[in-house]
């Protein structure tokens, strides 16, 4: 029997995310007859009362320990000081690696803050800046919890190098970068997919605008281009005044700052603040929109961009969250003017030109949405995600076993 500990302490419970993820890969594992799996967190918003409490997590033998945040890594730390070493899986949804790869002052930064880790509890101190943060409406403040969160997260990481037995990728340029950067024998690509509730379904469709799913949170969703970007829009095309352009469904920490720069902005009549919805209504907002919108400064893979599609909805993002989903051949997430459009990164004059194109272009949205819902439906499959993560259990709990 394999004994497998899901951990999904970390992670934000927000729309389609993590938690989400973790708490159906643990109700699929518990169906195998070869699998023992408990599960640890916070899964109330999503029905589910876990029993498993972290007294019981440190007190139990587990073959492998999931880590589904960075900041599970203290939880796993103190579980292989009290049993030894385990298959340690760490799934890197927050692509903390390319951060780590690509910022070496924030490394160093993250080592001088291992010096002190002893004096002071970094948590805590990543805990306190988010808090002043979200209560802030200067962009500066929000900047410095960002680079303060992403110093952390690194020191994090390294920590997570000394006890990590596979690092799994949720897209291909992750893969690509784990193979240079890290010294490990398994390292696995698995895409994330949209669960079975994001599909086709009949609505009356009255909605031609655009859709914005995930956390109000400016630091990486950077809401308020958005935000900027359709009073541009809106400026530029007066025939768009007093009709709805965008819809922002999710919560977070900078909601009010963001509906107080609608408001003084004068897009009341324009952009709707619908706040969090259960799947069955997310699935219907997701049919009657003419398409998706993201704005974010970094993005692992979005899984919002892949349940769009499999609802037949094609996507505007930048070119610096396209991530790679296949190598050979080359296939991005969103393939520009083929399931969707790409704007350069930051560029308010690019985003405002695609923005309208899609909702005043009801031939090319429907052109894009065909694409999009053939390529979503042809790659993506949440019984597939799981089973290979199935598969990867087995494998490394044999190999623990075995000593190697």
């Amino acid at each position: 029997m394999i004994k497998v500990l899901i951990i999904e302490s970390g992670s934000f419970k927000n729309i389609g995310g993590a938690a989400k993820d973790s708490l159906e890969l643990y109700k699929y594992l518990s169906k195998k007859p070869d699998m023992q799996v408990e599960i640890y967190g916070s899964f109330e918003e999503l029905g589910y009362k876990s029993r498993t409490s972290i007294d019981s997590v440190y007190a139990k033998k587990f073959d492998v320990l999931m880590l589904n945040s960075i900041r599970d890594v203290p939880i796993a730390e103190k579980y292989i000081s009290l049993h030894g070493k385990v298959a340690c899986v760490y799934v890197d949804r927050g692509d903390v690696l390319t951060h780590y790869a690509h910022a070496p002052a924030k490394r160093l930064l993250g080592k001088a803050l291992g010096l002190i880790e002893s004096r002071i509890e970094p948590s805590r101190l990543d805990k306190a800046t988010t808090e002043i943060a979200s209560r802030s409406d200067f962009k500066a403040v929000k900047a410095a919890r960002d680079y303060a969160s992403k110093v952390y997260a690194i020191r994090l990481f390294e920590r997570l190098k000394k006890i990590m037995s596979c690092y799994v990728a949720i897209n291909a340029e992750q893969a690509l970068l784990a193979r240079k950067v890290l010294k490990l024998k398994a390292i696995e690509y698995i895409p994330i997919a949209p669960h079975k509730e994001f599909k086709k379904i009949k609505v009356k469709k009255d909605y031609a605008g655009a859709l914005y799913v995930g956390r109000l949170e400016e630091t990486q969703k950077n809401v308020s281009f958005m935000i900027k970007g359709v009073y541009r829009t809106k400026k530029e095309h007066k025939e768009l005044a007093g009709k709805e352009l965008l819809r922002i469904i999710g919560e977070g920490p900078d909601e009010q700052y963001y509906k107080a720069m609608a408001s003084r902005l004068g897009l009341q009549s324009n952009v709707s603040f619908l706040g969090f919805k259960a799947y069955g209504e997310l699935v219907k907002q997701y049919n009657n929109c003419g398409f998706l919108v993201s704005c974010s400064r970094w993005e692992s893979f979005g899984r919002v961009f892949i349940e769009a599609m499999m609802c037949g909805v094609p996507v505007l993002l930048n070119d610096r969250n396209n991530k790679l989903v296949s190598i050979e051949p080359e296939r991005y997430v969103v393939q520009d003017r083929v399931t969707g459009l790409v704007y350069h990164y930051n560029s308010l004059r690019d985003f405002a030109d695609k923005f309208y194109a899609l909702y005043s272009d009801s031939k090319l949205r429907a052109k894009l949405s065909k694409n999009a819902y053939a390529f979503a439906k042809s790659r993506f499959s949440i019984e597939m995600t799981y089973e290979r993560y199935y598969e990867l259990f087995k494998g490394l709990a044999s190999r623990q076993a075995q000593g190697s």
